[in-house]
């Protein structure tokens, strides 16, 4: 490979593209050697130019554009990337390209196929980048258009789609030509957010309000308090409001506070309800459920109490009080001189003994502070076993004090629900709410018995403390079984509200006969609510806030998508304009402009401009119904010039952009549109059918040091061959493979000749690859004309290895007797191991020499 000083912002150019199974390119790797301005590839028709161009447009988007264009059934492009030729175990199918990048480095760009169209998904394909894998080609900074036309590519069957597709699909295909699905992204997006909006979960306090407006509606002064609930911004109006509603919908309410209302509104559907049914008298109070008793505390200072006792003379902490009134007496404590003891008989007190009275006290400070903590904690236990008893007190319903009630109640429930449901106990079973409510009792009465022993307990350990004598935590059993009875007294409430649950629902809407005011109900749970009800208030607002915001921003983009439009559409107009004038110049009938129909979104209008005469106002049609099938097709490759020249493409590939019925537009193409695009310094790779547009186009740019290659698909499994027609060597190998194969005398007499031409010009290309590189310049065209077996003697001085000799010989031995009519013409399988070994010396010397053998 060439190598060469990196050239620092220079543009994007593919150097070589390279082929291994891709369409009609087959088990053999063909390199294409592109010129940095123009590379035009000939080929007749399935001979591998589309495949070629389609090669480019697979590398760079990892898709062929036929598949979204053509139509039809996805079956009918099952299994199109892979030469149907080759093995089907054969991986090997993958485009590779060396590119020139902006910062002037090379690399290398191969994207392998993974897997083929299948009929229902697209193929998949791994791309890497210098060897390593990257999930995209955007560091390149190659700029792509939208799909399906992403890739700098124009293939003839793009151009013929226009011609046929139905006019919403025809503005499809134009948008996305011209870069306009950026405003369809920005549209669905808008539409996505009105969605979002419109489709917010009900918020249920919201809609409870609802249920309150159409409850309510008669009373005129509670629908316009309710109008200002909605409207109120602080918790303190809405409340207020909501009172306003309380009170219009029931007259009888007079508390001025919510907290007040609330009770009279509970009061007043209680009374009511319990007319129905008294659900209340079995409805448990768990609000006051009673917690266990703690007793970690008293355990943690009671460990403490012994840990300090241990630490001092049992003698001195019992008798610590005692010390403590001897030394603080006003006389005795500042004792200075032997007196009479006043407690003892015959005892004296000295001073030094007041001394140690008070260092002992010291040393027993800590266990008054421990005594202390154990009697606090000893208080605290008793206050909340004693607070314990009376939560579950609170807890029980009224009908824990029932006895005759019960068998009232419960006939009065069959009566209501008609019949017990299945699955349901008697209301005055053990097993349900009755049940529930006699075994929370005897948890309640457990209690009780226990809390006299805890009483006796907690006032021994008093004593023992006060005495400081050693103690232990006899509390923990009593208070064990204490926290036994709350748990069992919780399990059988929980039970018990279940219960209360399953025949509130069993009664269904027979509560709800109870007769209330219209809107009772509702009021009470808002009130009862009344945070939520704020917080949803503040969303919904928050919700029509942002609708409105939408809209505005809807109404907004639709002005700044019609003045985009306009302004694109002006600016692709002018651009096609352009490229329009280089195909058809001084025509009649010229393109006029690009526009949009109402919104543009579903309708784009390409019109045409028909004059009688050069001077003459022209009239403008829809360049669609008006123009010819040639005209459209200049029209379809002026806009996709133009959309690359305004993306800042660094190169374009055209195939067949002129149609085989067109023949008089190949030299207005070649010089007009051609020579455009190169002095804007795009670079141009074209593939033509056409000999005589080819001819014209290698005429024309031949100076700006093109290249030409011919395309050949005679082997359907080695695939298209490539012939560079500036590449003496290429054109003879061609030749013999083209004749190799022929089973008469003079078919392969010509083969022979061909590979004998070969041999001769890769010897004179070696010769003067090694001549220059020994510091002689030397042209292949200056190596003097001789046969092959002097110019092998000359090659030999730049030999790779001796086995170079051998092969020189056995090509001169087998080729030169194919010159002679008498002489035998070697076989087919000699033949073509010549051209396969002539091959193999000629990438040899590519590969060794700095920039390959001169051509």
């Amino acid at each position: 490979m060439e190598t060469s000083e990196p050239v620092l912002n220079s543009p994007t150019r593919i150097l070589r593209l390279r082929v291994r199974g891709f369409r009609s390119y087959g088990s053999e790797v063909r390199e294409i050697e592109m010129a940095p301005t123009i590379t035009v590839i000939r080929g007749e028709n399935s001979q591998g130019k589309t495949a070629t161009a389609e090669a480019v447009e697979f590398l760079f988007t990892g898709l062929i554009s036929r598949r979204s264009l053509f139509g039809g059934a996805k079956s009918e492009y099952e299994r199109i990337l892979k030469n149907v030729h080759l093995p089907s175990e054969d991986p090997d199918v993958w485009v590779e390209a060396d590119i020139r990048c902006p910062d002037g480095v090379e690399r290398t760009i191969r994207r392998t196929l993974t897997a083929d169209y299948s009929t229902t998904t697209d193929c998949a394909s791994t791309i890497t980048i210098d060897s390593h894998q990257v999930s995209d080609l955007d560091s390149l900074g190659i700029p792509l258009g939208d799909p399906p036309l992403a890739a700098p590519v124009l293939l003839q069957h793009n151009l013929r789609y226009v011609l046929s597709t139905a006019p919403q699909q025809r503005a499809a295909y134009f948008r996305a030509l011209l870069e306009l699905t950026d405003l369809d992204q920005v549209r669905e997006a808008i539409a996505r957010a009105k969605g979002r909006v419109a489709d917010l979960p009900p918020l249920p306090w919201m809609v409870r309000l609802a249920e309150l407006r159409d409850s309510a509606w008669a009373e005129p002064v509670a629908s316009s308090a309710i109008d200002r609930v909605e409207k109120s911004i602080s918790r303190h109006t809405m409340t207020a409001e909501l009172i306003s509603v309380a009170k219009a919908v029931s007259p009888s309410v007079r508390g001025e506070t919510a907290e007040a209302v609330i009770g009279e509104l509970r009061a007043a559907k209680q009374r009511a309800e319990e007319k129905v049914f008294p659900i209340g008298a079995l409805t448990p109070t768990t609000s006051n459920m009673p917690t266990r008793v703690d007793h970690t505390p008293l355990a943690r200072s009671v460990d403490v109490y012994a840990d300090r006792l241990r630490g001092v003379d049992l003698d001195v902490a019992r008798l610590a009080p005692i010390f403590e009134a001897v030394v603080s007496h006003p006389q005795l404590g500042s004792l200075s001189e032997p007196a009479e003891c006043p407690v003892c008989e015959q005892g004296t007190l000295e001073p030094d003994r007041i001394q140690r009275l008070r260092e002992q006290l010291a040393a027993s400070k800590d266990v008054r502070a421990a005594a202390s903590g154990v009697a606090h904690q000893l208080q605290a236990i008793l206050g909340s076993v004693e607070a314990t008893g009376r939560a579950m007190r609170a807890v029980l319903p009224e009908a824990h004090e029932w006895a005759d009630e019960w068998k009232d109640v419960a006939a009065h429930h069959a009566s209501l629900v008609e019949k017990v449901p299945a699955g349901t106990s008697d209301l005055s079973s053990g097993d349900s709410a009755r049940g529930a409510i006699s075994r929370a009792g005897y948890q309640l009465e457990r209690l009780r018995e226990l809390w006299h022993p805890v009483k006796t307990v907690v006032a021994s350990t008093n004593a023992k403390v006060q005495e400081r004598a050693p103690i232990r935590d006899e509390l923990v059993a009593l208070l064990s079984e204490v926290n036994e009875c709350v748990d069992s007294f919780r399990i059988e409430i929980e039970n018990l509200a279940a219960s209360v649950d399953r025949l509130s629902e069993e009664l269904g809407g027979k509560l709800h006969l109870a007769h209330l005011p219209p809107g009772l109900r509702e009021v009470l749970d808002l009130l009862e609510h009344r945070d939520d009800l704020q917080r949803e208030l503040e969303a919904t607002r928050k919700r029509e806030e942002v609708r409105q915001r939408v809209q505005a921003i809807d109404r907004l983009i639709q002005t700044a998508e019609g003045a985009l439009l306009d302004e694109r559409f002006d600016m692709m107009g002018a651009e096609i304009d352009r490229w329009w004038a280089t195909l058809r110049p001084d025509e009649l009938v010229r393109f006029g402009g690009v526009g949009r129909r109402a919104s543009g979104r579903r309708y784009v209008d390409l019109t045409a401009e028909l004059a009688s005469t050069t001077d003459a106002l022209p009239e403008v049609r829809n360049a669609v119904g008006v123009f010819s099938d040639s005209q459209l097709n200049a029209l379809g490759l002026a806009a996709f010039l133009a959309r690359q020249c305004l993306i800042g493409s660094p190169f374009v590939i055209l195939d067949d952009p002129l149609p085989g019925y067109d023949p008089e537009h190949r030299l207005t193409f070649a010089v007009g549109t051609l020579s455009a695009l190169l002095d804007e310094g795009i670079q141009v790779i074209v593939c033509t059918h056409d000999p005589k547009l080819a001819l014209n186009t290698v005429d024309v740019h031949r100076h700006r040091g093109l290249e030409h290659y011919e395309l050949s698909l005679s082997n359907m499994a080695e695939g298209t061959a490539v012939t560079n027609e500036t590449d003496v060597f290429g054109q003879h190998i061609l030749a013999a493979q083209d004749a190799i194969a022929s089973s008469s005398v003079d078919g392969r007499r010509n083969a022979a000749n061909a590979l004998r031409r070969a041999a001769e010009r890769l010897a004179k290309q070696i010769i003067a690859t090694g001549r220059t590189q020994e510091g002689t310049p030397t042209r292949v065209s200056e190596v003097d004309d001789n046969v092959l077996s002097k110019l092998a003697v000359d090659a030999l001085g730049f030999a790779l290895d001796a086995s170079e000799r051998g092969r020189w010989e056995t090509w001169r031995k087998n080729l030169n007797p194919a010159a002679h009519d008498d002489a035998d013409v070697p076989q087919p399988p000699t033949l073509k191991t010549i051209m396969k070994e002539i091959k193999k010396l000629k990438n040899a010397h590519e590969k060794h020499w700095p920039g390959g053998l001169l051509k």
